[in-house]
């Protein structure tokens, strides 16, 4: 009894070590964020705004990877095409509604698959939560529609419009990311409105400019008899300067 005592408490004091060693050896640690605003306040803030940021995106490709993906093969003439993937449509606020329609459409057409085949495969290929909205359209294009309706509506309108106002170049590691997520969100809440209404190009340049720093504003206006696009890409180049220079 006594050596099996001992035994087993040497078998703890191993667990022990063996349990430290792991913790200490992949404890999870977040990179510091040298951010462009020239000023020590915004130090912690944007941390915490750029590491929710990355916690977010990680979170929305690992549910992304989960949702399933079925293949089509396709025949341009006589001769066979691509191979055709695409993913069920599951979660509209992981997965660009429009251009999963447009996908499906090339599906249809590209893989020979019918009007009836086509209806059957969009429901198989839907969650239930739009079955009813493809229940109102008779033909393959009109549900498609009624689908695209049901997902950029004035619910979602209001909502990117918010997300719209609210974006400043502070939640993002660089100009690029912040660049991307503003023309994104354009793109949805151009989806929810009629073409007529659209943000116009100067509305959206305007927005941009506004949810820059200091030293980035004054630089878009010293470069203003740059294209817009030009003067974006001067500033990525001069926050990689700074962010570089701060960290040597």
């Amino acid at each position: 009894r006594e050596k099996t005592q001992e035994a087993s408490e040497v078998h703890c004091r191993n667990m022990d070590r063996n349990n430290n060693y792991y913790n200490n050896k992949f404890t999870v640690s977040r990179p510091r964020v040298y951010h462009k605003m020239n000023s020590s306040r915004w130090g912690t803030r944007e941390y915490r705004n750029n590491s929710e940021n990355t916690e977010k995106q990680l979170t929305g490709m690992l549910q992304k990877m989960n949702i399933e993906k079925y293949s089509f093969p396709t025949k341009i003439g006589d001769q066979e095409g691509p191979t055709i993937q695409i993913e069920k449509l599951e979660n509209f606020d992981l997965q660009d509604v429009n251009k999963w329609i447009e996908k499906f459409q090339s599906i249809q057409k590209l893989a020979n698959l019918g009007e009836e085949g086509a209806r059957e495969y969009l429901t198989f290929l839907t969650d239930e939560k739009f079955h009813p909205f493809l229940e109102e359209g008779n033909t393959v294009q009109e549900k498609l529609k009624r689908l695209k309706e049901s997902v950029y509506n004035q619910s979602l309108l209001q909502r990117t419009m918010r997300k719209l106002d609210n974006l400043h170049v502070g939640k993002f590691e660089s100009i690029k990311g912040y660049n991307e997520e503003i023309q994104k969100t354009v793109k949805t809440i151009n989806l929810c409105l009629k073409k007529s209404e659209n943000l116009t190009k100067r509305e959206v340049e305007e927005k941009f400019i506004k949810g820059l720093s200091g030293w980035m504003r004054e630089e878009m206006n010293r470069l203003a008899h740059l294209e817009f696009d030009k003067r974006i890409n001067a500033i990525e180049l001069m926050e990689a300067s700074r962010n570089k220079n701060r960290e040597e």
